[in-house]
């Protein structure tokens, strides 16, 4: 007899019984197998804590130009790099010397070839330790074909052959593997490769798919990595914008505000997860209000391993529980809760302040503080921790400076007032250690300030060194331009409160822990006027002229480049009408200098050493030839 099981008609309760029969059976092979289930993450065990600063590594990179005439070119990819480069060391402390920048403008061993984006990730094997953090960010264009995601480095060439583009552009695969190689345990990948189409018309859309965020997935649960976060500029499906006025993707743009602290929460801390909520919110606003309702980029983030609530990735704000109380010696006078060192200038009100402007500084280690400087935002003082714009102040003492000195994770630092008011008092400085907030005891006695040997100037400088000993600090103060010495003396600590290398301060090359400098109002300033008075950090500067090499003649507008060789980091400046250029507060160290103009051939110096006190005078003039003659 023979059955058509196209016409058996099986009853309900057989199906089921069947059903539940296999299920069963299915269940006790797998057993039998020893099939591991997918581990989950315990909340106990999500990292709420990125590693300690000198375990922080970057490589950032942006390329705008393409040596493929048919991929287009972008304008602000490079910028993107070098303004979150710079973001990372002033903000989210980043050592100076551990950020890596390759974008379009550099010089040819930093620009974003496929050959030096591979050899960077495959040296950072050696130099990234196990237990720091790697942070990736790339600006560019971005392509996917046969469903696998390629970002374009400079020398790619674009194409359909997805042979040619995994010898030429870079896989997101491959480039993830690279980052698995180093064996680092936390990593930070910022992705903003899909702005326009890189071989269509500039205006048409290149949205990100699903193929860029499945390679940049990394496997937290199988102990891959032990945390990580990718930040994509726009969510998949979209595309992402070029913020034209400023010349940034709107993407780094605000990711930069943000760090800055405009994503800072009540306590002046920006976490991972106020950062993210940051960009969604203000990203789409701002290109809708720019390009129209009908443009969307919304971005959005992957995380796994980490307590994006908890884990603080930048620290703007000084917490105002930490207070030092207000007596006739003692103003109030906050200290940042990571900072090692904090300068500040308590005697000046808000309403005195003129235009804090925008500050830098390098390595994280020098931190501006002082309701002087601090502007209210959201219930909390929102203090300036980068020193890049020095802008004056108005003081009714002649001198009123004040910095402090303290550990991290310690109550005990040391309050360093300079003050005076040459027609009531002589110039001292004075030293107070503060304990909780509260002064408890001044070291030694008042150190005099001999201003009286020399002729006061209007806006003169002076240097201030410290130097720490055990149980003692060390002061010397000098004229900055002549260096001549105007007050040395020793003030005791025997509790040494300060241990030996207990404060990261910026050093000079003469092994001086220079504090910065300071200028105070001349001899023709009364007692009833406002006075003068400014702190500037440890920078150096270039001032030069610019001719025609041919004419003789001053060069206006021609644009000059510092570029800084240890971090690329590059500013600029144009000359004026009378070929003159200067440019201040840059960082310590060896720049190039690169000088460009309509017509012109390229100069570039030799590198150069920054001064850090004074100005460094360019051979004057500098000529500079008409690109039809030699140079």
């Amino acid at each position: 007899m023979s059955i058509n099981i196209l016409t058996l008609r099986l009853s309900p309760r057989f199906v089921i019984s069947t059903l539940l029969l296999l299920c069963a059976l299915l269940g006790q092979h797998l057993q039998a197998q020893e099939i591991p289930p997918k581990r989950q993450l315990e909340m106990s065990e999500q990292v709420s804590v990125l590693p300690s600063k000198p375990k922080r590594y970057a490589l950032i990179i942006g390329v705008d130009e393409y040596a493929d005439t048919q991929i287009t070119t972008l304008g602000g990819a490079s910028n993107d790099a070098k303004l979150l480069a710079d973001a990372l060391i002033r903000y989210a402390g980043f050592p100076m010397d551990q950020v890596t920048i390759l974008a379009s403008d550099q010089p040819a061993e930093r620009k974003p070839t496929r050959g030096n984006i591979l050899r960077r990730l495959s040296n950072l094997r050696s130099a990234v330790p196990k237990d720091g953090l790697l942070l990736v960010s790339f600006s560019g264009h971005g392509i996917e074909r046969e469903k696998q995601a390629f970002l374009l480095p400079s020398d790619a060439q674009v194409s359909n052959d997805v042979d040619l583009l995994e010898e030429t552009a870079i896989n997101v695969m491959q480039m993830k593997d690279r980052i698995r190689k180093t064996g680092v345990q936390q990593v930070i990948l910022i992705l903003d490769a899909c702005r326009n189409d890189p071989v269509g018309r500039s205006d048409t859309d290149n949205p990100l798919t699903p193929s860029y965020t499945r390679g940049f997935n990394f496997d937290v649960r199988n102990r891959e990595i032990v945390a990580f976060a990718t930040l994509y500029a726009t969510e998949i499906g979209h595309r992402a914008y070029e913020y034209k006025e400023k010349k940034h993707g709107y993407f780094t743009w605000y990711l930069v505000e943000g760090l800055k602290g405009e994503a800072a929460n009540e306590k002046g801390e920006i976490t991972l997860a106020g950062l993210v909520n940051y960009l969604q919110d203000f990203v789409p606003k701002k290109v809708r209000l720019d390009l129209g309702t009908g443009k969307e980029q919304k971005p959005f983030a992957d995380i796994d391993g980490y307590k994006a609530s908890d884990l603080v990735i930048a620290l703007t704000a000084v917490p105002s529980s930490v207070k030092a109380e207000t007596n006739e010696n003692i103003t109030s006078n906050p200290v940042a809760e990571y900072g090692q060192m904090v300068l500040s200038a308590p005697w000046v009100s808000l309403s005195e302040w003129e235009a804090p402007g925008n500050w830098s500084v390098s390595s994280g280690k020098l931190i501006i503080n002082g309701k002087g400087i601090a502007t209210p935002r959201s219930g909390y003082y929102r203090y300036y921790t980068d020193f890049q714009l020095i802008s004056d102040v108005k003081m009714t003492n002649a001198i009123a400076v004040s910095f402090a000195l303290r550990m991290i994770d310690r109550q005990d630092y040391y309050l360093i007032q300079i003050t005076g008011d040459k027609s009531q008092e002589p110039y001292v400085l004075r030293a107070f250690v503060i304990n909780n907030g509260v002064p408890v005891k001044q070291l030694g006695e008042p150190i005099p300030i001999d201003f009286a040997a020399i002729t006061l100037k209007p806006n003169q400088f002076f240097t201030v060194s410290l130097r720490m000993q055990k149980n003692r600090l060390n002061v010397q103060i000098t004229d900055s331009e002549t260096g001549q010495l105007l007050a040395l003396g020793t003030l005791n600590d025997p509790d040494n409160h300060f241990p030996i290398g207990g404060v990261g301060i910026v050093a000079t090359n003469d092994e001086q822990n220079e504090v910065g400098r300071f200028f105070v109002c001349g001899t023709t300033c009364s007692q009833e006027e406002f006075v003068t008075g400014a702190f500037q950090g440890i920078t150096g500067a270039f001032q030069g002229t610019i001719v025609n090499g041919q004419t003789g003649t001053p060069l206006s507008g021609a644009r000059v480049q510092f570029i800084n060789q240890l971090s690329g980091v590059t500013v600029s400046r144009k000359t004026d009408a009378k070929g003159r250029f200067y440019q201040g507060l840059l960082n310590p160290g060896i720049y190039q200098i690169k000088i460009t103009a309509p017509g012109f051939k390229i100069w570039e110096t030799t590198q150069r050493l920054v001064a850090t006190r004074m100005n460094t005078v360019l051979p004057l003039p500098i000529r500079i030839e008409p690109d039809n003659l030699s140079h």
